[in-house]
């Protein structure tokens, strides 16, 4: 029989490869989602606030008086990005705190001050049986010092400008005092200081911890201070490359308790963002300290 001639298989089908152009737009979505994420983390993570609790004793602190409980907050930079809402929020976990006395830092509002009301509208809610004070920040000094000084006395908040007051604890009196805008005011931490002497305690408010560089060892037993929002933007909560935009000194003033050689620097994270209400590894922060002297105990 004659053989039947040999089928061949067939050529296997070719695959084509994607078309330059759709390989770009996979590129493309690949950048716009990772895009994305980024903008999601930093809005998720600038949007929450937590409350940093420290225990400060000093040698100065009047033994015979109660520790002292001060809620500090600064930086909050509302603008048409950020909610009134939010710092709503702030403010409730504040007075759930329940400070004897209230600090705030500067840096109220951003934009020409366009939000400054309803920022203020809110920290008026700010409940403390010492009171409420505070002092200016480079972006209040900048767009309106004295409107901004008005708003805040308007909303039931004391301003200190270079000047401060004899606070009685019973036991003991302290020394509480505020000083301008270190880049655009003229800080006088001496003003503040009065007639306070050695052995008297005296916490300094100041917006920015570069000016503690300036301070004569022992003048001053603590400064609150924020402005540098613990770095905002940093590697992993390790490192911001933006710090040195705010600071002359580097990393030292991110955030947290420092003793510089010269004073106790209390540096808040601050409630808000410059540009953009968001975060990287760096969560907006709000401080409550409890202030007293060596070998006493704190209050619960």
């Amino acid at each position: 029989m004659p053989e039947e001639p040999a089928h061949s298989a067939p050529p296997p089908e070719s695959v084509a490869a994607p078309a330059p152009r759709t390989r770009r737009r996979v590129r493309v979505s690949r950048v716009l989602l990772l895009l994305l994420a980024v903008v999601a983390w930093g809005v998720v993570e600038g949007g929450v606030c937590r409350v940093r609790r420290h225990e400060l004793a000093f040698p100065d602190y009047p033994a015979g008086a109660a520790p002292l409980r001060a809620a500090f907050l600064t930086d909050f930079h509302l603008d048409r990005l950020a909610s009134a809402r939010r710092l709503g929020r702030i403010v409730d976990r504040v007075n759930a705190e329940a400070p004897d006395i209230i600090f705030l830092g500067g840096d109220y509002a951003d934009a020409k001050l366009e939000r400054l009301d309803d920022c203020l509208s809110e920290l008026a809610r700010l409940k403390a049986p010492l009171g409420v004070w505070a002092v200016l920040g480079n972006h209040d000094h900048v767009h309106a010092p004295a409107r901004v000084l008005s708003a805040l006395r308007e909303a039931g908040i004391t301003p200190l400008e270079n000047e401060g007051f004899w606070l009685d604890l019973g036991g003991g009196r302290i020394r509480i005092g505020g000083v301008a805008d270190f880049w655009h005011g003229r800080p006088d931490w001496e003003a503040a200081a009065g007639t306070a002497g050695p052995g008297d305690f005296f916490l300094l408010l100041a917006h920015n911890p570069d000016y503690t560089e300036t301070l004569p060892p022992g003048a001053v037993d603590l400064v609150l201070a924020g402005h540098t929002h613990d770095g905002q933007a940093t590697v992993f909560g390790l490192w911001s490359p933006f710090i040195g935009i705010p600071s002359r000194h580097g990393q030292k003033y991110r955030a947290g308790v420092v003793d510089n050689g010269r004073t106790t620097v209390l540096v808040s994270g601050g409630a808000g963002g410059l540009i953009a209400p968001m975060r990287y590894f760096a969560p907006p922060s709000v401080e409550v300290v409890t202030l007293r002297a060596d070998g006493q105990s704190g209050r619960p």
